[in-house]
């Protein structure tokens, strides 16, 4: 006779969930790294265009340019404050995902450890069985010997 778990549909059923939050969680990180990445190219392009700003100051410069400069500067730093708001959005996701998935995690060790504990109830009864029939053939075999 072979182990049957009663609740391996609810063992499958965590799993595929724990994966799906796996899955998640890998995709925010992704989102959270493509956001970074797009903080730091707006932030090099601030520092361009501000070391290109300042050389303009240096010179002799029309103050329509300087105005274009300067206009161009503060909308590129809008920009940069709306990105790191939108890192901060994506990290506290990062956070949740990781959440869900060291729960999802814990639910699923759950029903593995009862798993765990139902195998090992069966394979001591199993032992006892045969245990059981071991001796009772040896009984037979002994009483035979008398006859």
């Amino acid at each position: 006779m072979r182990f049957v778990f009663r609740f391996e549909a609810l063992l499958t059923y965590r799993a595929h969930l724990k994966e799906r939050a796996e899955v998640a969680l890998g995709r925010a990180r992704q989102r959270l790294r493509m956001a970074q990445q797009d903080l730091q190219a707006l932030q090099a392009k601030h520092r361009e265009s501000f070391c290109d700003f300042s050389s303009l100051l240096k010179g002799r410069a029309e103050s329509e340019r300087l105005k274009s400069y300067i206009e161009f500067l503060n909308a590129l730093q809008r920009r940069i404050e709306s990105q790191a708001q939108q890192v901060d959005r994506r990290q506290q996701q990062v956070r949740e995902h990781v959440k869900d998935v060291v729960n999802r995690t814990k639910e699923y060790r759950v029903i593995e450890k009862l798993k765990e504990k139902e195998y090992e109830t069966w394979r001591h009864e199993q032992h006892l069985l045969e245990q059981k029939a071991l001796d009772e053939s040896a009984a037979m075999r002994h009483g035979r010997a008398f006859l």
